[in-house]
C-alpha cells in the first residue's frame, strides 16, 4: 500500500504536492473541475491558543503558502511568501512554525506573528516535515527522513540540539504531544496498516492505540489529554472519530460521502477544525462538538 505524508516542494517557482495519506490521493476529484480550470486547495488547519484563528497552508495565490484567518472567515493574512506549509501555532501564541524547501531541501522554519523574515531552525534531518510544539514552547518534534524511512525526532529550539525518538524499520509521522507533555501520539505503518500509538516523550516503548485491518491516521489531543480525533477508513473512505485513551471507545463524528481528514482539536475543546473535498476541492471545515452540520471557513482561489 502507498502511504504517507504529502511530499512538498515549497519554492517561489515551482510548488507540487502529492497527498498520499492512507493510499488516497487527497486531491481534488477530477470529474468536479473543469480542465485547465485552476484548483486551490487547504491543508493542515491548526487553532492558535486563543481559538479565536487558525492557520493553514493553502496554494490560493499561486504558491502554497502559510495564511492565518479568525474563525468566522474574516481577516485573511498570508505570513509566508517564499513558500511554507504544514504551520504550528506556539503556546504563546506569538510564532508559527512551518516547513519549506527555500533552502534547497525541507526543514523547519520559524516567523514571527508581529513581522519579520522567517528563520531556519535546524536543517540537520532531511526533509523535515509535520512540526508540532511541545506544551513548555522549548522546541518541537517533528518527522524526518532517515535512508529512505521516516522516524520521530525532537529539537530543542535554544540550543537546537536534535533527540531520535524512533527508529522503528517502518514509516512514523504526524507527531502530536500530550498537553501536559508526557506524551507523544502518532501514526505508523509497523503493524502493516496505519495505526494511532502513543509513547512516553523521554523514554518508554509505543502502544498501539488502534488496530484492525483499516486505517487510522492523523491523531490530534484533546486539551484535557485523554482522548484523540484522528481520521479512519474503518467505515469507508475516510472519516473524523474520537478515542478514548485507556478505554478504547471509538465515536465517530462524521459521515459524510467525501473525505474528511487533518482534525485539530480546538484549545477550548469546543470545535474541531479539518480539511474535507465535500465542496470539489480540499477545504477547511468548522465542526461544533456542542452539535450541528460542519460549517465551511475557507475554499476557493484569491482573484
Amino acid at each position: 500500500m502507498t502511504g504517507g505524508k504529502p511530499q512538498l516542494a515549497l519554492g517561489r517557482r515551482r510548488v507540487r504536492v502529492a497527498w498520499l495519506t492512507l493510499g488516497v490521493a487527497l486531491a481534488a476529484p477530477a470529474q468536479l473541475r473543469a480542465q485547465g480550470e485552476r484548483r486551490c486547495d487547504y491543508h493542515d488547519p491548526v487553532w492558535a491558543p486563543s481559538s479565536h484563528r487558525l492557520a493553514f497552508y493553502s496554494n490560493r495565490s499561486g504558491e502554497f503558502e502559510v495564511y492565518t484567518v479568525r474563525t468566522d472567515g474574516t481577516d485573511l493574512r498570508q505570513l509566508t511568501t517564499e513558500g511554507g506549509g504544514e504551520p504550528t501555532w506556539s503556546p504563546d501564541g506569538r510564532r508559527i512554525a512551518f516547513t519549506s524547501n527555500r533552502s534547497g531541501t525541507g526543514t523547519l522554519y520559524l516567523v514571527a506573528l508581529d513581522g519579520g523574515r522567517a528563520t531556519m531552525v535546524s536543517s540537520a534531518v532531511g526533509r523535515a516535515a509535520a512540526p508540532r510544539w511541545l506544551p513548555d514552547g522549548r522546541g518541537l518534534v517533528y518527522e524526518g527522513r532517515v535512508d529512505d524511512n521516516r522516524d520521530l525526532f525532537e529539537v530543542d529550539l535554544a540550543t537546537l540540539s536534535i533527540r531520535r525518538l524512533t527508529t522503528e524499520p517502518a514509516n512514523d509521522f504526524r507527531p502530536v504531544v500530550s498537553p501536559d507533555g508526557r506524551w507523544l501520539a502518532f501514526q505508523s505503518s509497523r503493524s502493516g496498516t496505519y495505526q494511532l500509538y502513543r509513547m512516553l516523550l523521554h523514554g518508554g516503548s509505543p502502544e498501539a492505540l488502534t488496530a484492525g485491518p483499516s486505517n487510522s491516521a492523523s491523531p490530534d489531543w484533546s486539551p484535557d489529554g485523554r482522548r484523540l480525533v484522528f481520521m479512519s477508513d474503518r467505515d469507508g473512505k475516510g472519516d473524523l472519530y474520537v478515542l478514548e485513551i485507556g478505554q478504547q471507545l471509538v465515536a465517530r463524528l462524521t459521515t459524510d460521502p467525501a473525505l474528511d481528514y487533518a482534525p485539530s482539536w480546538s484549545p477550548d475543546g469546543r470545535s474541531i477544525a479539518f480539511v474535507s473535498q465535500r465542496t470539489g476541492a480540499n477545504a477547511i471545515f468548522l465542526l461544533s462538538l456542542e452539535g450541528g452540520e460542519p460549517r465551511l471557513l475557507i475554499d476557493g482561489c484569491s482573484r
